[in-house]
């Protein structure tokens, strides 16, 4: 069952625990059980030839878990590993151990990920019973069978780690996990797709058979077909910051492309319009950042006061689109005001050296299109 865990890591979140530094089992709590973050408690651990595996629990759900482990594994020097990883490698010592305390084939991962830090390796799995369950295990990359250089060719698909990989009724789905953001993994892979002759398919990413979970993907998605295949990607940004779960789904076009059969929503991938709607940019004010859409805009005009409003969604987060306006609009002659900011939305204010003119640029997370950022712009004008 650990091997099929080590085949299957970055499904969901990333995790990462620290091993204990004596090796031995227990069925009890252990009270501050570990040095990282809160509400993490220690129930077993094992250690075997050179490889140790602990269970630890968390009260919340497996993403309330990241959340916790996210920002402490990368304040702990921890970063995502982009090697290959070899499932035999796990002493069978630790799965038998790991099945007699109940993580069989048929358990739920709902969160795993890989982690290296110097010669160390740490995979984790998460699972949910009344609170989240979480498998750690962690060893010296060559105890673990990790290669010091890893030459498998990744031409075009540098940055990505393959995690999974199933076929069913024809169709195969690949999770990989990737080092950067959701736009730039998919930039990447239809690069790689057009490189090899794929070109852009008419059909939802909705409408494809997928044989993988995809809890969490479909913030960004395209099909691509070619001698009669369709391979259809998506991407979602991961807990731990700078980290995207990816996934390339493919096969003959009619074992894939099954708009009747796709029953299960979250496969249908919401996505926003491709091209602007009717209406016309602000003079002066640069769109978002990203592959972006105007969604509306309007003009009004009164003795005094002209007021000029556009509506743009992107697929940028929130902090890009900021530092991105920040560094811009001086260049179309706006004088940076003020700047209100919260974790969810920010409004920033500019205006003119003659003062004549206010710009507002405010920007939220898109409430129809997850994993989108929606971009206001309201430029008023007074004479």
């Amino acid at each position: 069952m650990l091997k099929k865990l080590l085949a299957i890591v970055a499904v969901g979140a990333l995790i990462a625990l620290p091993a204990c530094d004596e090796a031995n089992d227990t069925d009890n709590d252990v009270e501050n059980g570990i040095n990282g973050p809160e509400n993490f408690s220690l129930q077993a651990e094992h250690s075997e030839e050179g490889v140790t595996a602990s269970i630890y629990t968390h009260p919340g759900t497996p993403t309330e878990a990241m959340n916790d482990f996210g920002v402490w594994a990368q304040d702990e020097g921890w970063t995502v590993f982009e090697g290959e990883v070899d499932p035999e490698a796990v002493p069978e010592g630790i799965v038998t151990w790991a099945e007699q305390q109940g993580w069989s084939e048929e358990s739920e991962i709902l969160a795993a990920g890989i982690f290296e830090k110097g010669d160390q390796l740490m995979g984790a799995f998460m699972q949910v019973g009344g609170s989240t369950t979480g498998l750690v295990v962690q060893g010296d990359k060559d105890d673990l069978g990790i290669p010091e250089n890893d030459e498998h060719d990744r031409t075009g698909m540098e940055g990505f780690t393959q995690v999974t990989s199933h076929t069913e009724d024809g169709v195969t789905g690949t999770l990989y996990s990737y080092v950067g953001t959701v736009s730039e993994a998919v930039e990447q892979l239809s690069t790689w797709l057009e490189d090899q002759g794929w070109t852009p398919a008419e059909v939802p990413f909705g409408d494809i058979y997928v044989p993988v979970d995809l809890e969490g993907m479909g913030l960004d998605a395209a099909v691509y077909e070619k001698d009669g295949q369709l391979k259809g990607i998506a991407a979602a940004e991961m807990p731990v910051v700078g980290t995207t779960n990816a996934v390339i789904v493919e096969g003959a076009y009619d074992d894939v492309f099954r708009p009747d059969d796709n029953d299960n929503d979250e496969n249908d991938v919401p996505m926003p319009p491709t091209e602007d709607a009717e209406g016309e940019d602000i003079d002066d004010v640069p769109r978002p950042v990203g592959n972006d859409v105007r969604l509306d805009s309007s003009s009004t005009v009164i003795p005094g006061m002209a007021l000029y409003e556009a509506l743009y969604i992107t697929d940028e987060d929130l902090v890009t689109v900021g530092e991105w306006y920040e560094n811009e609009l001086p260049d179309h002659g706006w004088v940076f005001l003020v700047k209100e900011e919260d974790a969810d939305q920010f409004n920033m204010q500019w205006t003119t050296p003659d003062e004549s003119t206010v710009l507002f640029v405010m920007c939220s997370p898109s409430g129809d299109y997850e994993g989108y950022t929606e971009v206001e712009v309201e430029k008023v004008v007074t004479s």
